[in-house]
């Protein structure tokens, strides 16, 4: 893949992640499940962790290629 489309592919995911929590805050949500699979160690420690929106909007990607997405959970206290 081009610089560019690298470039974009990265972009993609933050603006994707960005809009999982926007959407996940107007409907109330303040956390998020991290679902980064367990190719490096950075990504395999975010895994499964459970993340308030203001952690998942500092830290949408941890590196090119990766994976992360997030999805609201409705109470992180269950």
């Amino acid at each position: 893949m081009s610089d560019h489309g690298s470039r974009y592919a990265i972009i993609g995911d933050i603006m994707g992640n960005h809009g999982t929590v926007v959407a996940s805050r107007q409907a109330g949500v303040t956390h998020v499940e991290v679902s980064d699979g367990d190719d490096d160690e950075a990504c395999a420690h975010a895994n499964g962790q459970v993340w308030t929106l203001e952690e998942a909007l500092a830290n949408p990607v941890a590196h090119p290629n990766c994976t992360r997405s997030f999805s609201p959970v409705e109470d992180p206290d269950a």
